[in-house]
């Protein structure tokens, strides 16, 4: 019987990895928006992905108005949410986050991953962007996440895509 050892000469700590607080924010369970609120604008996808798998399409026009939300217990301190944002000529398209406090209805943050006016941001040639933004909680709820896409009076019709949402505190 061989004996082995081993033989560790360095030890590297990476860390631990963030949790994602957000159920399903890939959109790959079987229902693909399991654990989502959602309006009925919202579209899960399977083919041309943006990376491979499940994504969800938000068709925008004029006035239109489409989002996806979940329900988080989050502490206070710093929070980031980020995803992946990709869309086919969206003109007059907002993109955001809006955080809400359950108990008191409080919008604690809302902010703008993308505000179009004209075909030279994220819109053209279905390029994938990864968005980020941080935002704090003052104390420990039930927060409501919303991303949403709206499309301003003078937008066509286009499609906005996003995948690999993520919230970490």
């Amino acid at each position: 019987e061989e004996k082995i050892k081993n033989n560790v000469k360095e030890v590297i700590d990476i860390g631990e990895g963030k949790v994602n607080l957000l159920v399903n924010g890939g959109f790959e369970t079987d229902s693909g928006l399991a654990g989502w609120n959602y309006t009925s604008g919202v579209v899960l996808r399977t083919s041309q992905s943006l990376d491979g798998t499940r994504y969800l399409e938000f068709p925008a026009s004029a006035n239109s108005y489409d989002s996806i939300s979940q329900l988080v217990k989050l502490t206070s301190g710093v929070n980031t949410i980020s995803l992946d944002l990709s869309s086919a000529f969206a003109i007059d398209v907002t993109v955001g986050v809006k955080i809400t406090n359950t108990l008191s209805s409080a919008v604690v943050a809302r902010f703008e991953f993308a505000k179009n006016e004209r075909l030279n941001d994220y819109t053209n040639g279905y390029d994938v962007k990864r968005v980020s933004e941080s935002f704090s909680v003052s104390s420990e709820a039930y927060y409501k996440v919303e991303i949403f896409v709206s499309g301003d009076s003078g937008a066509g019709s286009s499609s906005v895509y996003i995948d690999n949402v993520m919230l970490t505190d």
